[in-house]
């Protein structure tokens, strides 16, 4: 069995990168859709549906890309988790959203170790700032400076690998968030080994 994937769950642009034990980009996928907000008509390259068709959409997506690809011959999967103590009405609705597609992967995966990781325990070597380095760093960034700074902290070979596959796929720049997140969710899942 070779490869881990790093699932970073999103309604709308979900990342998947498969490391290898050097921790080298073996493949990477980006799942993108847009929520129905039912203001726009306008035409978009990815499916506009309603939360719960996007639900079972993403999920069908990991599933096709996970099996033709790898079929049950991973190490692991890893699927990004809500912080430790985050509460909130929204985190709420989202852990909750998101719980069909974890059970989905599980299902299909069985013979695959499967586990979720909370963001605030994979992102912790990768942005390790004390509080006045982290106010720095916002004043900088601004409200997005945590995705920013863990995307410019890849290694250069993987950071080439997503820009180029963003670049092919005329993907939106932010796209790299997720896949950097996937990445190094990737990473921490084959330091567990």
């Amino acid at each position: 069995m070779t490869g881990i994937i790093g699932i970073d769950l999103s309604l709308r642009s979900s990342g998947l990168v498969c490391i290898d034990h050097r921790k080298n980009i073996v493949d990477l996928k980006v799942i993108k859709s847009k929520p129905n907000d039912l203001k726009s008509n306008k035409k978009l390259p990815y499916p506009v549906k309603n939360d719960e068709e996007l639900l079972i959409y993403n999920s069908l997506e990991m599933e096709s890309f996970i099996y033709e690809n790898y079929g049950y011959g991973l190490k692991g999967i890893v699927i990004e988790g809500l912080a430790y103590g985050g509460q909130s009405g929204m985190k709420d609705i989202i852990q909750g959203n998101f719980w069909y597609c974890r059970t989905f992967i599980y299902d299909m995966f069985k013979p695959i170790c499967i586990g979720i990781v909370p963001v605030t325990e994979w992102r912790k070597p990768i942005v390790p700032e004390v509080k006045q380095a982290k106010k720095d760093l916002k004043e900088k960034y601004g409200k997005e400076w945590v995705k920013i700074v863990t995307y410019n902290r890849l290694p250069k070979k993987a950071k080439c690998v997503i820009d180029k596959y963003i670049l092919d796929n005329k993907l939106p720049k932010k796209t790299e968030y997720d896949l950097a997140d996937a990445y190094f969710l990737s990473v921490f899942r084959l330091g567990l080994e």
